[in-house]
């Protein structure tokens, strides 16, 4: 009883969101605009969702960097925005849109997996687990990026991917792909000796799936849909039977089924004509008196059934269920799960669209008018529609739509290829094919332990009406003990540079004693005792002084950098700290913790304080558009003398600039404590599956077009060519283009807030590679340094410019990519203004990551042994030797809600452009707020492009009482 309650209190009291994104089109040029419009739905409602008023949507490139990020005002479940794909680093490729909200975020947590290492970066195990928190859903859409036309009125569909290291050793074999063969028992797991129902699954590793043949005890079974068939097997106890899987093209498969429980429950689900019979059967040792059946439909609790004997089976009409995806669960009076299975329901009439467009014609002229009219079973509703040229477009296997997604793709864990195909017919082979997608490809966005059992979740993230920023305090002097390690730094490489000029001196005077040498043989032979006496004591007395640095200077980054070799404990990392610098996450009062939001041009400011609770605070900010300087400060009230006045927010001047008694006073005047911001930024993003990367047949919407590998090392798919520009003969590091751009200051931040204060901040972007042992090869040149990381510093764009060099056009270090220009530079060979290191952060305007990884091939067979990648960081300073402002206290320019834009739609009524200006818009009408009036209609009117045209119309929507609206 007390489970059916919290189940059913659950459902209503803490429900979930769905969310569905309809972009303007199918595929997209550089210099194009992503014009797209979101929707949430609150499933305790079936409703547009009223408890999330943000939306994060991001888009990330072809590699698997994130492009930018917005974040969207909802507002009764829709929101609009738009990307403009005109940023300086930016490649073509198959991009991913991201969306989600911070109340997501609750559900489908899981630990990322990485390297054991990784500890050795984070100032807790608390924060690494924070850092490494990945999720098993976000809505996701995958759409190609073509290099900008050099013909806009006949655009060629290229892309190029930035250029990296071109050659592994063993590439041939590197990226083979392997077949699978994957089982599913119905129910989870099969039970001995009782005849149980599994799917089966043969796939590509990379998705694309197999027809063929599984063979199980001399009975045979084909796959009936998408790699997919279902049989059923019997399984005695200890007993592991081969299957053999046979393909079409006479390759073999083989692999034991798993293993069967003598404990536990059999579950069986079918649907017979317009009812579903659900079959249930319990081993003998499990009394029926203590066993229940639950069956749900986005985590609301409708049907409970008690079992009263070993086998029981229970009938429901379609009538008596929700249409979607419905889950049932077996459990028993501990609220231990027994058995559990997805099933779909077919809602009636969802296979027919909900929205009809009616055009005049099929072809349009250039130039000419086109009118539309929209009907919907919805009155005063407003819709997103998108008009499109349909020769410009891309069939894409990603192709869903609101209908689809809200009822099956958002509750199915990972990807989907023509979801749509689904709902195309009601007939048996289209549900055996829904069922086996069930069966197969389930995932529990509603977990019943969690909903059911007392104590098994908890809320860690709020809903948001408006940005929440959560975050904690460390008693830690943070800048003081950056300062310190500056100056040590800066100590040793001036100790450098002096054993450097000796060990020049001692070359000169060796080259000088070899010239006398060869001029004149007779003085050479009197002094050759002292000449070798010299030779002998200068190089002794450097190597001395060499040994006696390493010795006594000590780098903090140095101690505690994970390696090969070294491995500190998580305790030992943590004690030092504590002894080391005061680091305390147990403070011993609750302090006072300042905000203020200052706008960057007028600085009219809003100010607001909180109390931590155990450390931790949570401020609520106020509706903003556009980006605001943020700053935070923490202080312990309770030291504070009478009368004393304490200011919240320092601005730090350049030390450098300073005398003596200033530069004291500025090594002491730091915060009080360290704050830092939990951001809910998910981390990490998926390995693409096969079909998001292919184009789908426009007669058969279920073939994949194959890729074919040209000579030059291009990709040639459907009308689409992949252009690598491989470089044959290259195996190092290519740094011609960079994997992106970051502002120093925001760079910083990140790392500061990750915890990764003294792990370089290349490892916010490429973290461990997505291996075990990311340092097993070191460095030509260095096998004192295992690292694959290092730094690069840079000089301005005048001093470039003096020293006479010529950047290519296609380098990225040409000013249409960069502010500033980087060469490498050795210490000792810095401009002036950067030889002091304590001034780096004031200098430094932008880090640029130059890397051959991308984190969408993480843990890959490429990147292992000696094909590990490199990463290097250029620091690119201000021109002319300027600095920006440097703050005592944490300050950050933080994102409010995007600006709205609006679709420009030309009206050619009365003039049309000249011929030298011509319109080639792809998108002809974009509008994310179309109004249906009473009548449940809308009129648009609209006129082509430059070319005579068919047009493609996507309507999307979805109305107040939650009815979902599609039509194209």
């Amino acid at each position: 009883r007390n489970y059916l309650e919290r189940l059913h209190a659950f459902g209503q009291r803490i429900p979930q969101e769905k969310v569905f994104v309809h972009m303007d089109n199918t595929c997209y040029f550089q210099g194009d605009t992503i014009w797209f419009s979101a929707y949430t739905r609150q499933t305790n409602t079936g409703q547009p969702s009223q408890m999330s008023g943000v939306l994060y949507v991001e888009l990330y490139n072809h590699e698997g960097y994130m492009v930018e990020r917005k974040l969207i005002e909802m507002s009764k479940g829709r929101g609009d925005g738009f990307f403009a794909l005109n940023q300086p680093v930016m490649y073509s490729g198959f991009y991913e849109l991201r969306a989600y909200t911070r109340w997501q975020l609750n559900w489908g947590v899981f630990e990322h997996k990485h390297s054991r290492l990784a500890k050795e970066w984070f100032l807790s195990r608390a924060l690494e687990k924070e850092y490494y928190r990945d999720y098993h859903k976000l809505y996701s859409r995958v759409f190609p990026v073509y290099d900008r036309p050099e013909d806009p009125e006949n655009p060629e569909r290229f892309m190029t991917s930035r250029i990296m290291r071109r050659k592994f050793k063993d590439e041939e074999n590197i990226d083979k792909r392997e077949q699978t063969l994957t089982f599913y028992p119905e129910g989870g797991e099969l039970l001995a000796g009782v005849p149980c129902r599994m799917a089966f699954e043969a796939a590509w590793d990379d998705g694309e799936w197999i027809e063929g043949t599984l063979t199980v005890d001399g009975k045979e079974t084909t796959t009936t849909h998408r790699g997919r068939g279902v049989c059923t097997v019997t399984v005695a106890e200890g007993e592991e039977p081969e299957a053999v899987f046979r393909t079409k093209d006479g390759q073999t498969i083989k692999k034991k089924l798993p293993k069967a429980r003598k404990s536990g429950a059999a579950l069986g689900v079918e649907q017979q004509g317009g009812k579903w019979n659900i079959k249930i059967r319990l081993s003998a040792d499990i009394s029926p008196d203590s066993v229940g059946v639950t069956v749900m439909h986005e985590g609301n609790l409708y049907h409970f059934r008690a079992m009263k004997g070993s086998e029981e089976s229970f009938t429901f009409g379609e009538e008596e269920l929700r249409g979607g995806v419905n889950q049932v669960t077996v459990f028993d009076t501990r609220g231990g799960i027994l058995a559990d299975r997805l099933f779909f329901v077919r809602a009636k009439g969802a296979e027919a669209t909900s929205l009809t467009i009616k055009a005049e014609k099929e072809e349009y002229k250039p130039y000419e008018r086109i009118g539309l009219v929209v009907e919907g079973n919805a009155k005063n509703t407003p819709v997103s529609l998108a008009v499109r040229d349909r020769l410009q477009g891309d069939n894409l296997y990603d192709n869903g739509n609101i209908m689809t997604e809200m009822l099956l793709s958002s509750e199915i864990k990972g990807f989907i290829p023509q979801p749509g195909w689904y709902f195309e017919k009601d007939d048996d082979e289209h549900r055996l094919a829904l069922d086996l997608l069930m069966m197969t490809q389930g995932w529990r966005r509603f977990e019943w332990n969690s909903m059911a059992v007392k104590g098994a979740w908890e809320i860690t993230e709020p809903a948001e009406k408006a940005p929440i920023i959560m975050g904690s305090v460390f008693d830690f002097d943070i800048q003081g003990v950056l300062a310190e390690k500056e100056e040590k730094k800066r100590e040793m490489e001036i100790e450098q540079r002096k054993i450097e000029r000796a060990q020049e001196s001692a070359n000169r005077a060796k080259e000088e004693s070899e010239q006398e040498k060869q001029t004149n043989e007779d003085e050479k032979n009197k002094k050759s005792e002292e000449d070798e006496e010299e030779k002998e004591v200068v190089p002794e007395l450097i190597n001395k002084e060499l040994t006696a640095i390493k010795e006594t200077t000590v780098d903090f980054a140095d101690t505690n950098r994970p390696s090969s070799h070294t491995a500190h404990t998580e305790s030992d990392t943590w004690k030092g700290l504590q002894q080391e610098y005061g680091l305390r996450t147990n403070l011993k009062n609750e302090v006072k913790v300042h905000a203020e939001l200052v706008h960057p041009v007028t600085q009219e400011t809003i100010t607001g304080e909180t109390v931590t609770d155990k450390g931790l605070f949570k401020i609520q900010l106020p509706r903003f558009y556009g980006q605001k300087m943020f700053f935070l400060s923490a202080a312990d009230t309770t030291k504070w003398k009478p009368g004393e006045e304490y200011t919240w927010i320092q601005m730090l001047h350049n030390e450098i600039d300073l005398p003596e008694h200033k530069r004291r006073k500025f090594r002491t005047d730091n915060a009080e404590m360290f704050v830092r911001v939990s951001f809910p930024y998910p981390n990490f993003i998926k390995k693409y599956n096969h079909f998001q990367t292919s184009f789908a047949d426009s007669d058969s919407q279920i073939n994949t077009i194959p890729w074919k590998e040209e000579e030059d090392g291009s990709t040639t798919m459907n009308e689409v060519d992949v252009q690598e520009r491989r470089l044959r003969g290259l195996r190092k590091l290519n740094e011609s283009q960079p994997a992106l751009l970051i502002d120093a200051y925001e760079a910083r931040n990140m790392q500061y807030d990750a915890g990764m204060i003294f792990a370089p901040i290349a490892r916010l972007f490429v973290g461990d590679y997505g291996l075990d042992a990311p340092y097993i090869t070191p460095r030509e040149n260095s096998p004192e340094n295992p690292h694959r990381i290092y730094e690069l510093y840079g000089i301005d764009q005048l001093k470039k410019t003096q020293m006479g060099l010529v950047i290519p056009e296609d380098s990225a270090f040409h000013p249409k990519y960069l502010k500033v220009f980087g060469n490498r530079y050795t210490i000792g060979r810095l401009p002036t203004y950067l030889q002091n290191t304590s001034r780096i952060d004031f200098a430094i305007a932008k880090y640029g990551i130059y890397t051959d990884y991308s984190p969408r091939q993480e843990g890959s067979k490429r990147y292992m042994g000696s094909n590990l990648p490199e990463t290097h960081i250029a620091m690119f300073p201000y021109p002319n030797e300027d600095h920006r402002v440097i703050y005592r206290d944490r300050r950050y320019f933080l994102p409010g809600f995007a600006y709205p834009a609006e679709f420009y739609s030309p009206d050619y009524s009365k003039q049309t452009p000249p011929d030298s200006v011509k319109d080639y818009r792809r998108t002809l009408y974009w509008n994310p707020n179309l109004m249906l009036d009473k009548d449940g209609k809308a009129s648009i009117t609209l006129y082509n492009n430059a070319r005579t045209t068919q047009i493609c119309v996507d309507a999307q929507g979805q109305a107040a009482d939650g009815t979902l609206l599609w039509g194209k």
